[in-house]
């Protein structure tokens, strides 16, 4: 990674799938994403992903971006009926758009990262269309209103883009990385 800051992994016994990126360089994983990933690579391209995210502080943008844009919208339109519906739908197409964008920069951080340590991406893509599953339509949709680009665009791009062909870590790395919250 060409992130070279304080970084720190944390993991939650949590079935939901989920990973974010708090600011300060911490990074936090569900349980319910370590079991979902499927591979020690998908994992890593999802950690790479979210690294991503605190190399171009994202986290903290986002949270000053999100109060912002309300304040300004808020004033704009006034305090009228109807008014906070207004804001807050104006409020998700703005951020929706910023936000697709900033997870396109975070894939294209962590495809760099797994190549440049010598890891497989198609793992990661797997990772997305997996997540995609049968709400392919429904994805596409709501895709003005999304804060992620559609999935299966997403593994496209990250096939294309992954050149490295190793793993991330033995068998049993990753059975105890698996076990991490049973323990």
């Amino acid at each position: 990674s060409d992130y070279d800051g304080p970084l720190e992994v944390r993991v939650l016994d949590w079935s939901l799938v989920n990973a974010f990126a708090l600011p300060g360089g911490i990074v936090v994983l569900t349980d319910g994403m370590i079991e979902f990933a499927g591979s020690p690579e998908a994992l890593a391209g999802v950690i790479a992903h979210e690294i991503g995210h605190v190399a171009g502080r994202d986290p903290l943008r986002a949270m000053v971006q999100a109060a912002g844009v309300s304040v300004i919208l808020g004033l704009l339109i006034g305090d009228v009926t109807g008014g906070g519906a207004l804001v807050l739908a104006s409020e998700t197409l703005i951020n929706a758009r910023y936000s697709q964008a900033v997870e396109e920069v975070a894939d294209g951080h962590a495809v760099r990262t797994l190549n440049s340590a010598g890891i497989d991406a198609r793992p990661l893509a797997d990772f997305f269309e997996r997540l995609l599953g049968d709400m392919a339509e429904l994805e596409e949709a709501l895709r003005i209103i999304s804060t992620h680009p559609p999935s299966a665009e997403r593994a496209g791009v990250i096939r294309a883009a992954a050149g490295a062909r190793g793993g991330a870590m033995t068998a049993a790395e990753w059975a105890a990385l698996q076990a991490i919250c049973t323990q």
